[in-house]
């Protein structure tokens, strides 16, 4: 314990607190956890957010990386990245390479990643780094730049970066590092029999009479050294690295100190992210057990730790100084592409049969262009992934803003060939939620069933039909997305005189649903079929607008088929309510249902694109939406929190026998506080507009 309070009391008397005082809490805060409650996160990330490099190391790892057609994770993607760490408990993020100091991300990725209270390092070779490098190093927050020094001696480390000059750059760099305040460190990579080298030991003395933490880095047989166990160090060499940090605590390894446990932190304290998103348990173990693109980073982690292997902490590091795991695991890296490999390909016997942890499979998506304008000029305003079904897809989405017209939308989105995956059997749309005989006795359900009809939507269908002239002639009613026809139904129920039905859906089990109760059925998606001209009085949409790919399409068929005069009823969720603008930058907005809303509207860009439709906006009025704040606070649970237990039992989002109470007692209580937002703001997040087509054409 006195060694590891003499390496963190360095750390701290070196600038650090000074500079980044919340961070000494949350350092603690992760001993408490771990000391007092028994709770163990993650601690460390490498990200090598950039493989690009000057130099060509006889040990280098990043050219088996580079050599894929897999395009890198682009900026947003790495803020994703950064985000999911700290969540997951991060408090020190290393970036590496390549030489990460080529990157122009990097001062966006520190911005964005908590810079006041997370420790940033950054390994280099330190032939660029100038003092004004590391100035402004210094001011985008590193705190700590590592040096990757091979030998004692010039000609040894030249030869070994096959670049003449670097020994005495690495030497300015460290100089430059001590010269503005930051903590200069020393990495060292050491094969077999070098400890009794000359050189070796003149580095170490260097270290020792300057005080600089000197970190050995135990060879690894990949890289342009894949496959030659020869390079491993030996026992003495090991025994003799152990000495050394006894006697100074400040030469060490990674696996000498990590929050009080000694042995290999891969996966349990620390992993390494790659710049194409595969999640690796450390940066020397390159076994893919995921890719952030394709599911959370939380649980990329949580598989990593079915493996005995990571599960509890070895008592050396695995991929330099365990020979049996090299020969039965690391060697299945050897010579493979693509690179890496992943875990269901060395660790067959854990992997196949462990289905908690499955792993996920990304869905094909389209780049699209603005739905309204047509502009390709966008900005990422959030992004997200699913939480509300398993069995989906649990792949990265943006949500963008289009800067010439200001509308929202997913891109990219889901390919139209996922839509079987993304809306899976139970999803809500496609069944009676409880049976005829509990709707029949629950007093909760007629009471839920009361409280829908005076506030939800049957309330604004009877307004729409009341506010129509009288006439004898039959009212033509089409549901464009129907579902399982609730709404059709209570037209049927509302209209006095003759009415003609038909619900429009893709969905093979929604339209049975829908024409048991004796309604007409058109199958498909509204953008691949022909309706009859000027044929409805009354097209309705409850929800639906936001779901489809093209809604200009939409909309323009919609027009088309209403007769002059006719009404178009849109309910669609509002990006200009005030949860939308707390909730959506996180990405935790119930509004964006990840992945199945690919449009996010207000009233100004709806009226814009209906305009162009030859529709006229009479009237917007907002309406409460419980069900928004309940997917908002489940998504914030299960992804912020890493809680899905917590979220599916206090914010259930499938309602059924088991939670219906709960459900009925949430909606009543978001219902309460979005009239409350009605009332003091004007607006909520879903809003009700009614468009008519006119009799010409409306000026654009």
């Amino acid at each position: 314990m006195a060694k590891l309070l003499d390496a963190r009391i360095r750390h701290l008397t070196s600038g650090l607190l000074k500079r980044k005082p919340l961070l000494l809490f949350k350092i603690l805060s992760k001993y408490a956890q771990k000391y007092i409650w028994g709770k163990s996160s993650l601690r460390g990330v490498v990200f090598a957010s950039s493989y690009k490099c000057n130099f060509n190391c006889t040990h280098c790892y990043a050219n088996r990386f580079r050599d894929t057609e897999t395009p890198p994770l682009s900026l947003n993607e790495k803020l994703v990245v950064m985000k999911e760490c700290l969540q997951l408990g991060a408090i020190s993020f290393d970036f590496v390479g390549g030489e990460i100091g080529l990157s122009p991300q990097l001062e966006k990725l520190l911005a964005a990643s908590h810079p006041n209270k997370t420790h940033f390092s950054l390994a280099s070779n330190g032939y660029d780094l100038t003092r004004e490098k590391v100035r402004y190093l210094k001011k985008v927050g590193i705190d700590k730049i590592s040096i990757s020094i091979d030998s004692g001696s010039e000609e040894e480390h030249d030869r070994f970066r096959r670049k003449e000059g670097s020994y005495k750059r690495c030497f300015e760099a460290l100089d430059n590092i001590h010269a503005e305040g930051l903590t200069p460190v020393i990495i060292t990579c050491v094969s077999r029999g070098m400890t009794k080298e000359k050189a070796f030991h003149d580095l170490v003395d260097y270290a020792i009479k300057n005080r600089i933490e000197l970190v050995f880095s135990a060879a690894i047989p990949f890289g342009q050294w894949e496959g030659n166990m020869d390079v491993l160090c030996n026992e003495e060499d090991i025994s003799y690295m152990r000495e050394l940090h006894d006697k100074y605590p400040f030469l060490t390894r990674d696996c000498y100190e990590n929050m009080g446990n000694w042995g290999c932190p891969a996966a349990k304290q620390i992993i390494y992210i790659s710049e194409y998103g595969d999640v690796m348990p450390c940066a020397f173990t390159h076994i893919s057990f995921g890719n952030i693109r394709y599911e959370p980073l939380r649980d990329i982690r949580q598989r990593m730790l079915t493996i005995p292997q990571f599960e509890n902490y070895h008592p050396v590091c695995l991929a330099g100084e365990d020979s049996s795991f090299i020969e039965k695991y690391l060697s299945k890296t050897f010579g493979v592409n693509p690179y890496p490999p992943t875990a269901e390909e060395v660790f067959p016997e854990d992997t196949n049969t462990n289905t908690k942890y499955s792993f996920s499979k990304n869905i094909k998506k389209v780049d699209r262009s603005c739905p309204l304008c047509g502009s390709n000029r966008n900005e990422v305003v959030a992004s997200g992934r699913e939480h509300e079904f398993d069995n989906t897809t649990r792949d990265l989405f943006f949500v963008v803003r289009c800067l010439d017209c200001n509308l929202v939308y997913l891109n990219p989105r889901p390919d139209d060939s996922t839509l079987d995956i993304i809306y899976p059997k139970q999803y809500y749309c496609y069944k009676n939620t409880f049976s005829s005989s509990f709707a029949k006795q629950s007093p909760l359900v007629s009471l839920k069933n009361k409280l829908n009809n005076s506030f939800g939507f049957p309330r604004r269908i009877r307004r729409l039909l009341t506010s129509l002239p009288r006439s004898e002639d039959m009212l033509r009613v089409l549901d464009v997305g129907c579902g399982s026809g609730s709404a059709l139904d209570y037209f049927r129920d509302f209209t006095p005189g003759s009415i003609e039905t038909t619900g429009l859906d893709f969905n093979k089990r929604a339209l049975e649903l829908v024409a048991a109760k004796q309604h007409k059925i058109i199958s498909g998606r509204i953008e691949d079929i022909s309706l009859p001209e000027n044929y409805f009085d009354i097209i309705y949409s409850n929800n639906v607008i936001e779901h489809v790919a093209e809604p200009f399409v939409m909309i323009k068929k919609i027009s088309n088929a209403l007769k002059p005069g006719g009404v178009f009823l849109c309910e669609t969720p509002n990006f200009d309510s005030l949860d939308a603008r707390i909730f959506s930058r996180s990405g935790h907005w119930g509004g964006f249902h990840f992945p199945r809303h690919w449009t996010f509207f207000t009233a100004k860009t709806l009226e814009k694109m209906a305009k162009r439709a030859n529709l006229k906006m009479e009237s917007v009025t907002y309406q409460p939406v419980p069900i928004f704040w309940i997917w908002t606070l489940h998504s914030y649970i299960y992804h912020a929190k890493a809680n899905k237990k917590l979220a599916d039992k206090f914010f259930p989002l499938i309602e059924d026998k088991s939670n219906f109470l709960t459900s009925l007692l949430l909606k009543i209580i978001f219902s309460i506080t979005d009239m409350g937002l009605k009332t003091f703001m004007g607006k909520t997040s879903l809003m009700t507009v009614v468009l008519r087509k006119q009799e010409q054409r409306v000026d654009e």
